[in-house]
């Protein structure tokens, strides 16, 4: 079998009573939910935090990542060594500070995106197989941005959303005035997701990104964890996706696993976004169309799974069946 170049995700859920994607303040202290065309959205941002998320929390209680010092920063404060830091490596990161500090303490400056070599004696114990202007090169680069392998779209509802407006009473201490609010709650939701990793790119820096011809390393990227562990965020990256959780479910509770399912293990380099179309009434595929679409999967090399409350295989199950699968025949590396 062919090893896995990309992971793309698409499923169903429906979330009832909801404010999943709250906070917006219109006409004073009136939060109000994210929506277009009266479909209930979920925005990119939200989606990646609630996945983030969860990956610290199945991060922390892995023995492998106690073992070895694996963390997830938090969006605020990401670390940059995407050796360590999956929050730096999955969901990338952007420094705007104009100097960068060495290890000795001294600056250096970067213009007009050139790089800027460091001290010789310098160490970047990320890239340990370079040589040494790449070394300086790349260890600028990951101090700089990194663009994230994961990728995520609007989650949006497939059908007008009903919203109801809810009065709550605001209430002060010590005082006889309250002050009333008033929000939004959507009923009754089938809201389609679509996620999708570049395993490519699971830590490992871009190498022609910052400049480096490929006839001087052999490959466009350099990464600087082992399969092993590359595999492993793969995983997690599996399982943080399957219980998203929004803001305001602190206190309005609402189940978002899915219940219908789509997952396209990809073998080329470039990553397909075609398992979208799967639960997408866009594009208005009927059962030939997506037998179509599952078969034009297949012949290009992808392992297509479904899962379906309603069947044999739960969404749960062909989520393990594809980190199975990925822990079997392992990702590709460039």
């Amino acid at each position: 079998m062919t090893k896995t170049s990309f992971i793309t995700v698409s499923y169903l859920s429906r979330l009832q009573m909801h404010t999943s994607n709250g906070g917006n303040k219109v006409g004073g202290n009136r939060p109000t939910l994210k929506w277009v065309d009266d479909l209930v959205i979920i925005s990119g941002q939200m989606l990646r935090r609630s996945s983030r998320d969860n990956n610290r929390i199945l991060n922390s209680i892995d023995p492998i990542a106690k073992e070895k010092g694996y963390f997830v920063s938090y969006a605020e404060s990401p670390s940059y060594d995407i050796s360590k830091d999956i929050g730096a490596d999955l969901f990338g990161y952007l420094n705007v500070g104009k100097e960068t500090k060495t290890k000795k303490g001294k600056e250096t400056k970067s213009k007009k995106g050139k790089s800027v070599n460091l001290n010789e004696n310098d160490e970047n114990k990320d890239c340990k197989n370079i040589d040494e202007g790449q070394k300086n090169t790349l260890w600028l680069m990951s101090n700089k941005r990194r663009f994230s392998p994961i990728g995520t779209a609007f989650a949006v509802a497939n059908d007008p959303s009903y919203i109801y407006n809810d009065l709550l009473t605001g209430y002060k201490e010590n005082s006889s005035e309250n002050t009333l609010v008033e929000r939004e709650i959507s009923v009754n939701d089938e809201i389609r997701f679509l996620f999708s990793l570049n395993c490519t790119r699971i830590g490992g820096y871009e190498i022609d990104a910052i400049e480096m011809y490929k006839s001087k390393t052999g490959n466009p990227m350099q990464y600087v964890i082992d399969e092993e562990e590359r595999i492993r965020r793969a995983k997690l990256f599996l399982q943080s996706i399957m219980q998203l959780k929004f803001a305001g479910f602190s206190r309005n509770l609402a189940i978002t696993d899915p219940y219908d399912i789509i997952i396209e293990l990809g073998t080329k380099p470039i990553p397909s976004y075609r398992a979208g179309k799967y639960f997408n009434p866009a594009f208005n595929l009927n059962e030939k169309g997506r037998q179509n679409l599952i078969e034009d999967m297949k012949s290009e090399g992808s392992t297509v799974i479904f899962g379906s409350d309603n069947s044999d295989i739960t969404p749960i199950r062909a989520m393990n069946m594809a980190i199975e699968h990925i822990q079997k025949n392992g990702i590709l590396t460039l």
